[in-house]
């Protein structure tokens, strides 16, 4: 597969009364807390770290992804990369890339897959680029693998290239079983080239149902309070009242400012509000991360009530 630095952008759709929570263009609006678009853009590029690596046979010819529809990802040429429709070539199997061409011109192009090309849909991954570690047709989509990953773990999926709305063709999560979503899309060179699943762990705000995930924020996604991990890429994250770049740190979102900028904001619990059932109330604090605020500040700002839960506001 052609080495190139994927940029994994957001669209914001989420308000509230001065601010805007960046969102991720997904068919449900899902809140992304990273990467923010009018921040600095996040990168990863498709690869494999040394242990991903298999040095035997290519893939079996009838290995990767192979699916119905296509015609929706903005870069386009004689294959399509969610239909994967390239044929093999002298037994070997072949997957369809992006490839940069003069003036910055994307098009598709069919190459032949990498011997480092076994892991399954769904499955983690250490996104590099140097090799593959996907079937063909998958990308290994998220941030960097390095030491805050943990013991054991890989901070990328394999994911397949999918239409918007077309999350059944996402699958889910190896071993987890997190249903995946359509919903990140990735630029080459600055430009739209095509759609990815994300896999979000579910959590819950303020350090009720911490994130067991590497390099990821628990972020809340509608009215009735429903959260996910969102990644962070390219850690470290910003911090409260930074421009969130590629994301911010953990108990914080990102909105954009009235002045067209943004900025991470601590959540905290609403004065006066009650908590959803299964939130566990006796785990709140005052500590900012935990429902509080820093000293200075005050738990006073205004979210909208149709895109965010009564019992949540920012500390201003």
């Amino acid at each position: 597969m052609n080495h190139r630095t994927l940029i994994l952008t957001a669209l914001s759709s989420s308000f509230a009364a001065g601010l805007i929570g960046l969102a991720c263009s997904s068919p449900s609006s899902t809140p992304l807390s990273a990467p923010a678009e009018a921040g600095a853009d996040a990168t990863t590029t498709p690869g494999a770290d040394a242990s991903d690596k298999d040095q035997g046979a290519p893939p079996p010819a009838d290995a990767g992804v192979k699916r119905e529809g296509g015609g929706c990802s903005p870069a386009t040429g004689p294959c399509d990369l969610v239909l994967q429709d390239c044929p093999d070539k002298g037994g070997v199997p072949q997957e369809c890339v992006v490839t940069s061409g003069v003036g910055g011109t994307l098009s598709t192009r069919c190459v032949a897959a990498q011997q480092s090309q076994q892991l399954p849909l769904g499955r983690e991954c250490c996104p590099s680029d140097t090799a593959n570690p996907c079937l063909p047709g998958l990308e290994c989509i998220g941030a960097p693998c390095g030491p805050d990953a943990g013991a054991g773990r890989k901070s990328g999926r394999c994911s397949p290239h999918c239409c918007p709305g077309d999350n059944a063709a996402c699958g889910v999560s190896v071993p987890e079983g997190i249903a995946g979503a359509c919903e990140v899309n990735v630029t080459v060179g600055g430009k739209p080239a095509y759609q990815v699943c994300s896999y979000k762990e579910r959590c819950k705000v303020f350090g009720l149902e911490p994130c067991k995930s590497p390099n990821t924020a628990c972020t809340v996604q509608d009215k009735v309070g429903t959260s996910t991990c969102e990644p962070i890429f390219n850690p470290p994250p910003a911090l409260a009242h930074q421009p969130c770049g590629n994301g911010c740190i953990d108990g914080t979102m990102c909105f954009l400012k009235s002045d067209g900028g943004n900025e991470c904001l601590w959540l905290c619990h609403k004065p006066l509000t009650a908590l959803p059932g299964d939130y566990d109330a006796g785990g709140l604090g005052t500590a900012p991360g935990k429902g509080g605020c820093p000293a200075g500040e005050s738990c006073t700002g205004n979210l909208s009530a149709a895109d965010f839960p009564v019992w949540l506001s920012i500390c201003r």
